[in-house]
């Protein structure tokens, strides 16, 4: 009492909770930790590295701080991660971030089953695939969350596991077995996905070249067509023909894609699910590819010159697209009516409005197609087109969406939207149609394998601004493509080049030099508003095409 009274009271240990909101290191070697982030100090003067902080759960107020230096923190618990995949705690991690996120946004709206199944199983049993699975999960978190806008390439954590990957497979093809070969082929389409989304077209069309070599030899000693070899060839098919319309001719080695006696088991008359219906026009629109890159020098002949073999293949394809948009619509309304069901239903759609209009302006060519104005069909198209994106936008923000935060960024392997906005700001005579697919470019942060918004917004602006500087106002009326068609297809490989590289610049500014009459090229300060002061160049003395 004596004690008390002189307020000497008796030190004694206060009982409060555990902290349980300490970064990953500290907690695993049960140190205090002062919770600064993104790195604790305590592990920052230790010389540990600190492995971050777990997502805050329910009730706790806290919010995650992630930098482009480090990895963006996972949205998951260590207690949902399936302890039983080898590998360590932030492989774990990386897996289950691609189980709840990844595979979706990569499969789009078709639900692929190479996305949704083939991977997972591959992933299961070979380590190879497993890897190759944990740097694409890697690369496309920091993706879609904005880790990349500074510098645009991948952390050197990333690019380890990548390169790991790649070692990994290389020795499980030392075996030949058929199990080595569907990895290798599983693996393919994942490290072209890594390589297009890093941007780097040549390197990722060459994974996509050799998996298509090995798919041609695998299918030709198969005894029979499994529904695992079907995904794959399905996957490796749209790949294709997303590469194929990126570079604007056909990859090398992908003749099997085009064996007539494959459509034979495609029934375009009666769709039973998505995918039938999805397998079916990508084949449409693959050989009507094909028919136009082989009779390129037909594309504006007139119809006496066309030959009658070619005028009845362009004829039995219009009537294939014709039943399968017949056979879709029936389709479409005895299937359910949720989100991704719709959102495939109108993607589909979109890219059967686009097939029709390719394949009805060529053989012979009909200028009225793309030059019409107004343009009720691409009209059509683009407001397809404006309601995928609203409703995907509209998800992403939804408090319902799986992540606690939406991602900045879209990212899919899927022939999505980025193709048809692209063709309709380049071919579009309909300015009204052709601004707002170029404004959609502009706005949107999205990428689709190589076709990415920004790098197409930007080839579409410089055109623009060169349309503007070399016929004036009145130039308008005409499109991009047909203005400068000769030059386009002179300035190879423009498509596929970064538009901040100097390379990219020396080919635009070539290009520019070619066209008749003017300077050479677009002044630094050079402004849509600067040009139309400008007095017009007369388009007969500009180019050889109708203005």
């Amino acid at each position: 009492m004596k004690a008390v009274e002189d307020g000497k009271a008796k030190r004694t240990r206060s009982s409060t909770p555990r902290s349980r909101t300490g970064c990953l290191t500290c907690r695993k070697r049960r140190i205090k930790c002062d919770e600064t982030r993104p790195a604790c100090r305590k592990c920052t003067q230790a010389g540990w590295t600190c492995d971050g902080f777990a997502a805050a759960q329910p009730g706790l107020n806290s919010s995650a701080v992630t930098s482009a230096a480090s990895p963006p923190a996972l949205a998951i618990t260590r207690y949902s991660i399936p302890f039983q995949v080898p590998g360590s705690q932030k492989d774990r991690q990386l897996l289950h971030y691609f189980c709840v996120q990844g595979s979706r946004e990569l499969a789009g709206f078709m639900n692929m089953d190479f996305w949704t199944r083939t991977v997972f199983e591959q992933s299961h049993q070979e380590a190879a695939v497993r890897q190759a699975l944990v740097s694409l999960s890697s690369l496309h978190l920091d993706y879609t969350t904005g880790a990349l806008t500074q510098s645009g390439m991948a952390r050197d954590d990333t690019l380890m596991q990548y390169g790991k990957a790649l070692r990994m497979l290389q020795r499980r093809l030392k075996t030949t077995d058929a199990e080595a070969t569907r990895s290798a082929l599983v693996c393919s389409v994942l490290f072209y996905c890594f390589e297009a989304m890093l941007g780097h077209s040549e390197a990722a069309t060459h994974h996509l070249q050799g998996g298509l070599n090995m798919l041609s030899h695998w299918r030709g000693q198969a005894a029979g067509q499994t529904d695992d070899l079907a995904g794959i060839s399905l996957e490796f098919e749209r790949l294709d023909l997303q590469t194929t319309l990126f570079y604007d001719q056909p990859i090398p080695h992908r003749a099997f894609l085009w064996n007539e006696d494959e459509e034979d088991g495609i029934d375009v008359r009666r769709f039973q699910r998505l995918g039938d219906a999805h397998r079916a026009l990508v084949k449409a629109i693959s050989r009507g590819w094909r028919l136009l890159c082989d009779n390129l020098n037909y594309k504006f002949s007139a119809s006496k010159e066309i030959p009658e073999s070619l005028l009845r293949e362009k004829l039995d394809l219009q009537e294939r697209l014709v039943q399968w948009k017949v056979s879709f619509d029936v389709f479409r309304n005895q299937s359910g009516k949720d989100y991704e069901t719709a959102q495939g239903h109108h993607i589909l759609l979109m890219h059967w409005h686009i097939a029709r209009m390719l394949l009805d302006a060529i053989f012979p060519a009909d200028m009225d197609v793309w030059g019409a104005s107004p343009n009720p069909r691409a009209a059509e198209m683009l407001r397809l087109i404006e309601g995928v994106l609203d409703r995907e936008q509209s998800t992403a923000s939804s408090p319902a969406s799986s992540m606690s935060e939406p991602a900045q960024r879209v990212v899919t392997s899927e022939m999505g939207v980025m193709a048809p906005l692209f063709a309709m700001a380049l071919k579009c005579a309909d300015q009204d149609v052709s601004r707002r697919a170029f404004e959609l470019l502009r706005s949107v942060q999205r990428r689709e394998g190589l076709w990415e918004a920004s790098h197409m917004a930007s080839l579409v602006s410089k055109l623009r601004k060169a349309r503007l500087l070399r016929f004036g106002p009145q130039g308008e009326a005409a499109s991009l493509d047909v203005m400068f068609y000769d030059e386009l297809g002179s300035a190879e490989g423009l498509l596929s080049m970064d538009t901040e590289s100097s390379l990219f610049e020396r080919s635009v500014e070539a290009l520019w030099a070619s066209f008749r009459g003017g300077d050479g090229g677009l002044g630094e300060h050079d402004s849509e508003s600067d040009m139309m002061t400008r007095p017009a160049f007369a388009p007969d003395t500009c180019c050889e095409w109708p203005c």
